[in-house]
């Protein structure tokens, strides 16, 4: 958290995320936000059309809290997928026609979603 706190201090950034450990799904409280976003690599795998996360700026611009999940390595399982997307607040998205790895996909998502929301602030 002090990573993201002094990021946020150097960036001028008002609001500091909150970045939580890897858990499993099972033991995440979805109903804590307004918004989930999943990143979920298999619509990109199979060229099916996908929900870019771009395409959500104005349920994220509505919403006060926003919750972005990306999977591991490999990415998620269609019984993860399953579980998440009982919940109606939970959207899938493509990060674009690329598999990112997992520790890039997290960095690629929130920039994407910084330039949505602080676009107009400049």
């Amino acid at each position: 958290m002090k990573v993201a706190s002094e990021s946020s201090e150097q960036s001028y950034r008002h609001r500091i995320p909150t970045i939580h450990n890897v858990q499993s799904l099972s033991n995440f409280s979805l109903t804590d936000y307004d918004l989930v976003i999943v990143a979920y690599e298999e619509t990109v795998k199979s060229n099916q059309s996908y929900t870019h996360l771009s395409q959500l700026r104005q349920q994220i611009q509505s919403s006060t809290s926003v919750l972005c999940i990306t999977g591991p390595e490999g990415g998620f399982t269609s019984s993860e997928i399953d579980q998440l997307q009982q919940h109606d607040h939970v959207m899938t998205v493509g990060l674009g026609r690329r598999i990112l790895r997992a520790e890039t996909a997290p960095i690629y998502m929130m920039s994407v979603l910084s330039y949505m929301l602080e676009a107009n602030d400049c």
